[in-house]
């Protein structure tokens, strides 16, 4: 099966456009254990790990009936995956294992058209992509975090309360507080 080379691919750096594709067209779930992840947690997974030796490469190529082109950093090789999952305890070496492989790997070029069309997406969108992908990627529990990823200025509407009667602030009117009249809130 030979495809169009596509410069979508997992690398040095920052993946966050790749990991959001996955993530989006895998449902939003771990590929192994198929639950709901967060964006946050969520990590990519080499299906067949991209430490694997060059003679084991050769013979999963072989046994699982992939091009002799098949990259270990392309989508048809990437899936979302929970943090439980990547880690140590969770994924033991699945690669022997050949009927889970084989349906990951075939789910995965089901996906990689999708895949690779959302990444290129980000790409011509231009800096909207950027700053929306900036956003989601933050942890917005820290303001300061938010302000400094995307450059925007928070409104101060974002900092009150829809639980509390009162500004976040000090407890007194929004005309009184200190910090809404700096700016700072």
């Amino acid at each position: 099966m030979m495809r169009r080379a596509s410069s979508v691919r997992y690398g040095p750096g920052d993946n966050s456009a790749l990991r959001l594709a996955l993530w989006e067209v895998w449902k939003r779930r771990c590929y192994l254990c198929l639950k709901p992840v967060e964006f946050a947690s969520c990590q990519i997974d080499h299906i067949i790990a991209k430490d694997v030796s060059d003679d084991l490469l050769r013979d999963l190529r072989q046994h699982f009936g992939l091009p002799d082109n098949f990259d270990l950093h392309d989508p048809h090789n990437l899936a979302p995956i929970c943090v439980p999952c990547n880690g140590p305890a969770g994924k033991a070496n699945t690669t022997s294992v050949a009927p889970v492989v084989r349906i990951q790997l075939d789910k995965a070029a089901k996906y990689r058209p999708a895949v690779v069309a959302r990444v290129e997406g980000f790409g011509r969108s231009g800096k909207v992509a950027e700053h929306l992908l900036q956003v989601i990627t933050t942890d917005l529990s820290r303001r300061e975090a938010i302000h400094g990823a995307t450059g925007w200025r928070i409104s101060r509407v974002m900092w009150w309360s829809p639980a509390a009667s009162r500004p976040r602030c000090s407890g007194t009117s929004p005309l009184r507080c200190p910090a809404w009249k700096r700016g700072t809130v």
